[in-house]
């Protein structure tokens, strides 16, 4: 979870997928979103990544939250984990 402006906390899902295009990329994300809502009641912003970005890991494999949690304050996977120009965004 992130703090806003307003001091609330905001719940973050980062998911590694590859819609065919924005429609269903935005049902996929409103799925999750309220799948969450049902499971644990809150309101979640949902974010999907490109497989070719990826998700960070640990040395051992494992999901890096901390660094994921970091790329996504740096606004690493705006626009699906692009940045401007086409790269893929450091992780």
């Amino acid at each position: 979870s992130l703090a806003s402006d307003e001091g609330a906390e905001t719940i973050v899902v980062v998911v590694q997928a590859r819609p065919a295009d924005a429609a269903a990329r935005a049902e996929l994300e409103g799925a999750i979103a309220q799948m969450v809502k049902e499971t644990v009641g809150v309101d979640a912003r949902v974010v999907t990544i490109s497989p070719s970005v990826g998700l960070p890991l640990t040395s051992s494999g494992k999901l890096s939250r901390t660094r994921a949690r970091n790329a996504w304050l740096a606004g690493d996977y705006e626009d699906g984990g692009r940045r401007r120009g086409g790269a893929p965004a450091a992780t």
